[in-house]
Parts: C-alpha cells; structure tokens; sequence
C-alpha cells in the first residue's frame, strides 16, 4: 500500500461478503489518523470486518475492522480500520519472513505443514485420499 499521511483524505472502495448476501462493493472517503489506524465513511453492513479497502490506485490501504453505528454508517457514525502499513510492521516483528516467502504459496504450504499445531492438507491430498478408500 502507498504511504499515508494522518489527517490525509482518501477515496476508498470496500469490497466484503457480509451478511451473506454475496459479493458487494461500496465507495466513500477515508480520513487517516495517528496510531496506525483511520476512520472511513464508506458504506458497509455488520460482518464487514476484515475487508479490504482499496484506494484510486487499486491498492488496499488497510482492512476494515469496526464501526461506532448501531447497524450500519450513515452521517453521525463512522468506520474504524487499520492500516496496511500498521499490519505489516507487525508481521516484520512476530513472523520473520520475506515478501518471497509471503507470496510465494509453497513456501507457505511447506512451513505450515512443518508446523507441529496445524495439519494442512492441499486439495489434491484429500482427493487422493478418497480415491484410496
């Protein structure tokens, strides 16, 4: 995600599944504060937490995870999120790995399945598994 200034203006899309209503996307404006968060006021529903925000360039800027309304955002209310840049300077800290590794899938595939708390299995293994039996 680009680099944000606190008290910068952004327009924003969100796009989420909420309320199992399928696939919706929705625009408004982003207001960027202190603190590795910022508010927004784009149109969402409840279970949108954990949704993108994406700005003018395509690029998510964070992810939703709140808002101060009841049901939903209207005038009064607004949208809590916390930035990409935020999430990121975290995982740099707790989980040391490489933008290679991140993107790339067999890195992930490899350390998880070394992993001794998760059991992971592909798709191609539970076919084959099923074949077996």
């Amino acid at each position: 995600a680009r680099h944000v200034q606190p008290g910068q203006r952004v327009p924003l899309l969100h796009i989420g599944n909420a309320g199992g209503l399928g696939l919706q996307a929705s625009r408004g404006q982003g207001l960027i504060i202190s603190g590795g968060e910022f508010h927004h006021y784009v149109p969402t529903l409840n279970g949108s937490s954990g949704a993108p925000l994406i700005d003018e360039k395509g690029q998510v800027i964070g992810i939703n995870w709140g808002h101060t309304g009841k049901d939903y955002v209207d005038d009064s209310s607004f949208n809590r999120g916390v930035l990409s840049s935020t999430i990121f300077n975290e995982l740099k800290h707790t989980h040391p790995y490489t933008l290679n590794d991140i993107k790339s899938f067999k890195s992930w595939s490899r350390r998880e399945k070394n992993h001794r708390h998760i059991k992971v299995e592909s798709q191609a293994d539970s076919l084959a598994e099923s074949r077996v039996k």
